[in-house]
């Protein structure tokens, strides 16, 4: 059996070479359906990794830096969204402070 070389890709087919995005979304969305997941685009998954990051404790700054991302700013603008139950926690903790 031969041996992949890396590639760089992070998605490659199984002679190690790229794979065009839309067959990758659409293998994607077929696997969401056989598994009974709700439909995400796989951008999205990107936003739920940066919501559930904050919601975890992780700075701002370190999510924009592993976002790729050049300000803080365009990171909690377009990918932390606030989650109802990130506002009840945040709420809790202040009225601890309190």
């Amino acid at each position: 059996m031969n041996e992949i070389q890396p590639s760089g890709y992070v998605f490659t087919n199984r002679a190690g070479n790229w794979i065009d995005p839309r067959d990758f979304q659409r293998d994607f969305k077929q696997t969401l359906k056989r598994c009974g997941i709700r439909e995400i685009n796989v951008h999205g998954l990107r936003h739920t990794f940066a919501t559930r990051s904050m919601e975890s404790g992780m700075s701002p700054k370190a999510l924009s830096k592993i976002l790729g991302h050049a300000n803080v700013g365009f990171t909690l603008d377009n990918y932390a969204h606030v989650t109802e139950e990130l506002m009840t926690d945040e709420m809790a903790n202040l009225q601890g402070f309190l």
